[in-house]
């Protein structure tokens, strides 16, 4: 009996090892498999962890950029001290570096230029764009134009053949009826007042209007932002009052300045009098109907005394401070009798490297951030810079 009995403890022992060597590879195999998904969630973790650190550290830069622009002049960018060296900030969960700026001229460089001219709004940053829109990496030529309709679901075929990365509508601002907009044609800092069209400087511009886009026309893409992105063809066209519709004047433009820093202000306006519809200066329905710009050449009209200079281009630069001032004075109405949501209009200049661009209508601030461990992100934001349009002279 008692060997009968150790022969028994002898198997349950070997049946148990055998056990053992099944059962610990398959715990280990489902132990290894918990493991991956709990590693992968904590590196997660970390990672939206240091993404929220970076967010709340940009978002602070942001605020100190506004703050330390503040009493910037017209026109004057503003950058961290010290730059392009980043400022270093220790916080809680180690070392953070952030660099930034404020611009309020359009940005110059090489990869901001659009066939060499800079335009207002700055590219990427105009509000007739929507979320695809960005001024770090805006459309300024044909493949970044390709690449960002891709994006989008959209052939640049799609729009037709003359469609050009200027007519991006992120290049645009929006201008609604009753509304206004002041754009500087000069730059201030701690240093005096930049007149760019002083010789040498700017010797060409052109402020063109155009209608919204008509989704009703862009029907064949199925996008979401036909309302937005769309040829010529696509958008509505204007119509006006009778008995002239085609001469009713719907945006009033006007140049104001000072004869020098302590002289009389002068008032350039949309015609002379008893000559209302001058097509080359008036923006009426047909001047914007077919793109007529305002430009270098235009007839500048002094009202006060009626003096006709040869162009405008030639007169500004004779003021001091002068500002191009739009306001919407009439109901914006389409051919088809729809209302008209809104205009868009475009500042474009050649860059002269011999002179300072004209100021922008906003500011794009731009933030860097760098976190400890080699996580890093960047914001842009862009903030409406608010004057309002007064002392018009409207000649009627």
């Amino acid at each position: 009996m008692g060997i009968r009995t150790s022969k028994t403890q002898g198997s349950n022992k070997g049946m148990a090892m055998v056990m053992m060597l099944i059962l610990v590879p398959i715990l280990m195999l489902l132990a290894m498999s918990f493991v991956d998904p709990i590693v992968r969630s904590f590196r997660s973790a970390v990672n939206d962890q240091k993404t929220l650190l970076a967010k709340n550290v940009a978002d602070s830069m942001f605020e100190i950029a506004l703050w330390d622009s503040r009493g910037a002049g017209v026109g004057e960018n503003v950058k961290n001290e010290g730059w392009p060296t980043p400022i270093e900030r220790e916080y809680d969960f180690g070392k953070a570096t952030v660099r930034w700026s404020v611009m309020a001229t359009p940005d110059i460089s090489d990869d901001k230029l659009i066939d060499d001219q800079y335009t207002i709004p700055s590219p990427g940053s105009g509000t007739a764009g929507d979320d695809y829109c960005s001024t770090s990496e805006p459309v300024v030529d044909i493949p970044s134009l390709e690449e960002t309709l891709g994006e989008l679901g959209i052939e640049l075929g799609d729009l037709g053949s003359f469609y050009e990365p200027i007519d991006w509508p992120c290049n645009w601002n929006k201008l609604r009826e009753g509304e206004s907009v002041v754009i500087p044609l000069y730059t201030e800092d701690e240093n005096g007042v930049y007149h760019p069209f002083e010789n040498p400087g700017v010797n060409d511009f052109t402020l063109t209007v155009r209608p919204a886009c008509d989704p009703s026309k862009a029907t064949a893409r199925e996008n979401e932002y036909e309302n937005q992105i769309c040829n010529d063809n696509e958008r509505y066209v204007l119509d006006g009052d009778q008995p002239f519709p085609n001469k009713t004047v719907l945006v009033l433009w006007e140049i104001t300045g000072r004869l020098g820093e302590n002289g009389e202000t002068v008032y350039l306006t949309h015609s002379p009098t008893g000559d209302l519809f001058n097509p080359k200066t008036a923006l009426d329905v047909e001047t914007i109907n077919i793109r007529n710009p305002l430009n270098q050449d235009s007839i500048a009209i002094k009202p006060i005394d009626n003096d006709r200079q040869d162009s405008i281009a030639n007169y500004i630069s004779t003021l001091y401070k002068p500002e191009l001032k739009l306001l919407v004075v009439h109901t914006l109405r389409a051919s088809n009798g729809d209302i008209v949501p809104y205009l868009e209009y475009q500042f474009s200049s050649t860059y002269n490297p011999a002179s300072t661009p004209i100021s922008s209508t906003s500011k794009v601030v731009h933030v860097e951030v760098m976190i400890d461990g080699g996580y890093s992100t960047s914001i842009d934001k862009i903030v409406g810079i608010a004057k309002s349009v007064s002392g018009f002279v409207i000649q009627q």
